[in-house]
């Protein structure tokens, strides 16, 4: 049960309870990487264009981002143009996911969500969550050495999925052979 406070109102609210129908994929294999940083991995195309960055795992339960990433990885995509950067993000979190309790392993100590102000990064509180999220972010170590593309990727506010508005087509070096071809 958690307890919720709101003003001068407080009750018990059940945990939610649903079954998982998903098989969380094993992500080991994508560990290594190539940007220096576990689980963030890089494809280039080698011709100049725009750098793509997906993201899974901003909470360890919520397991579909980490199928697709494990799916994109599978089938070899590779950009035609620019770059394209896949991130697993809360790994501690993932790792403590349970098919019985599966609201219990949205992170471990804070919500990844809430950790992008430059005032929490460079803030003297710890948890894991942070580690992972100071690991990420532009300018950390190993990245002072070079601007790797998830420096790049990673520049800026993070954005989430749908964030570029309906209007906005995805650039035509991302966008599938079939659909580029229907113009």
């Amino acid at each position: 049960m958690t307890r919720i406070t709101l003003r001068d109102w407080e009750r018990d609210v059940p945990e939610p309870n649903y079954a998982v129908e998903l098989t969380p994929p094993d992500i080991e294999p994508y560990r290594t990487g190539n940007t220096g940083i576990d689980y963030v991995t890089t494809f280039d195309s080698g011709v100049a264009g725009p750098h793509v960055l997906v993201t899974a795992l901003t909470h360890g339960n919520e397991i579909c981002g980490a199928i697709a990433l494990d799916r994109l990885f599978r089938a070899g995509l590779q950009p035609r143009q620019g770059k394209l950067t896949l991130a697993f993000d809360n790994i501690a979190a993932y790792r403590s996911f349970d098919l019985r309790v599966p609201t219990a392993s949205r992170y471990i100590d804070e919500d990844f969500n809430r950790l992008w102000s430059a005032a929490t990064l460079d803030g003297p509180r710890q948890s894991v969550e942070l580690t992972r999220a100071r690991a990420l972010r532009p300018g950390s170590s190993p990245m002072r050495s070079s601007r790797s593309a998830t420096q790049s990727a990673f520049t800026g506010q993070r954005r989430q999925c749908g964030s570029r508005g309906k209007h906005t087509p995805a650039p035509r070096s991302m966008r599938s052979k079939s659909r580029s071809a229907k113009g």
